[in-house]
């Protein structure tokens, strides 16, 4: 009963702007994914300029309806609004190599990295590269985001890098991530105080 009293006491009653279409979205969202995206549709309609009402769209129709091609046309109206956005770019191309188009994924992928520098877009990158055949590229840029802080709890379970798994330097790279997490653990002292061996 706790989890639903937000969304009961927030929406007995109509949405009436983009902003608590959206809200509602969200909260319906993890059990209602198409009425979800339905509101998530009448608040593009509402604002169609609304960055969220399309990334919201974006990630239930590719994530929880399976629906890539519809969450690419999603992801093609935002770039149209926000062509300098890079998280729109590198979002698209994750769809598009999805889909088999890795010439367009890649020439997307490259814009995003090449206009911001935030750890995420370069790891989604990395993911968009390993699934076009680049594993080169891929690695770098992947190494290039965990060196940042993003990645390592992704990095064994992202299906996007599965084309590469079997290739030795995405080993050596995980391996690598292994040895920081266990460096990064608290040292166990012994009874005297002392650090005990590991």
């Amino acid at each position: 009963r706790s989890t639903l009293f937000p969304y009961t006491t927030l929406f007995r009653s109509k949405p009436e702007d983009a902003s608590s279409w959206i809200l509602r979205g969200i909260h319906r969202s993890p059990q209602e994914a198409g009425q979800a995206l339905e509101d998530f549709r009448h608040a593009e309609r509402l604002d169609p300029q609304s960055m969220s009402a399309l990334k919201n769209q974006a990630n239930i129709l590719a994530g929880r309806l399976k629906r890539p091609e519809e969450a690419l046309a999603a992801l093609n109206r935002l770039v149209a609004l926000y062509p300098d956005l890079p998280t729109a770019r590198v979002s698209r191309a994750v769809l598009l190599v999805r889909l088999g188009k890795s010439k367009e994924a890649l020439a997307d992928a490259t814009w995003a990295t090449a206009h911001t520098a935030d750890p995420m877009v370069t790891y989604m990158a990395g993911g968009v590269h390993a699934r076009a055949g680049d594993t080169p590229e891929a690695l770098r840029l992947l190494a290039s985001a965990l060196t940042r802080g993003v990645g390592f709890n992704d990095l064994a379970i992202d299906p996007e890098l599965d084309p590469i798994r079997s290739q030795p330097e995405f080993a050596r790279l995980v391996d690598a991530v292994h040895t920081l997490q266990n460096l990064q653990k608290p040292v166990a002292k012994s009874p005297s105080g002392t650090p005990a061996s590991r």
